[in-house]
């Protein structure tokens, strides 16, 4: 009953959303640092930044498909 509440996924994915929002910003930070320190490790920052953005993208597309299917369910009603 409650871990299949529509609520708790929405925080769920909300919370996630922000959470991947803050390693984007944390992991950016610690990339222009280690840049000015010289570290060259191009492919290792870019896959670090990569990881991130895809955690968005999924937690996106899933608020996006949520809030769509909920607005069918609205038009099949009335």
């Amino acid at each position: 009953m409650f871990f299949l509440s529509d609520f708790l996924l929405s925080v769920q994915l909300y919370l996630g959303l922000l959470v991947f929002s803050g390693f984007l910003l944390a992991d950016t930070q610690l990339i222009v640092h280690k840049a000015m320190l010289g570290s060259n490790d191009h492919v290792g920052h870019a896959l670090q930044l990569f990881t991130d953005v895809v955690g968005i993208f999924i937690r996106l597309m899933a608020i996006i498909a949520r809030n769509r299917e909920r607005e069918q369910d609205r038009r099949r009603r009335k």
